[in-house]
């Protein structure tokens, strides 16, 4: 589309003159780093198309920001739904099944997964303050 196609030579200029990181955190300032898809017509508003159209044009360095972009909202938003689901008292094999579904889903890397089930469960838990009772403490949540 028109729209698109402007976007492509107005960030090639700008990158010419600086480099991408200006831009991409331009675009943060703005508020339009969530809205780099509505270049595009509704029926193309996808990750997909958007990073083959930036990546043949020259603008890899945009995509993988929207990439990253996208990654990091579905995992806010994971974080959110599991913290609810914890606070629920959801049964655990509920909350795994639901965990696999959205990793599936979203391609989320497992690692990334780990480091966000461990703080949700660690901020759903009210802990000792004296040190040596935590450990203990751990213990029990886990089992």
């Amino acid at each position: 589309g028109i729209a698109a196609s402007f976007a492509v030579k107005l960030f090639k200029a700008w990158m010419a003159e600086k480099d991408a990181n200006s831009v991409t955190s331009a675009l943060r300032k703005a508020n339009l780093d969530k809205r780099l898809l509505e270049l595009f017509p509704a029926n193309r508003q996808n990750v997909d198309h958007f990073a083959k159209y930036f990546t043949e044009a020259g603008l890899k360095e945009l995509s993988d920001f929207l990439r990253v972009q996208q990654s990091l909202g579905t995992r806010k938003e994971l974080q959110k739904e599991l913290q609810e689901r914890l606070s629920q008292e959801c049964p655990i094999k509920e909350v795994v099944l639901y965990v696999k579904e959205e990793m599936k889903r979203n391609e989320l890397p497992e690692p990334a997964v780990i480091g966000l089930l461990w703080t949700c469960i660690m901020n759903a838990v009210e802990w000792n303050k004296k040190e040596e009772l935590v450990a203990e403490q751990a213990l029990k949540h886990l089992k």
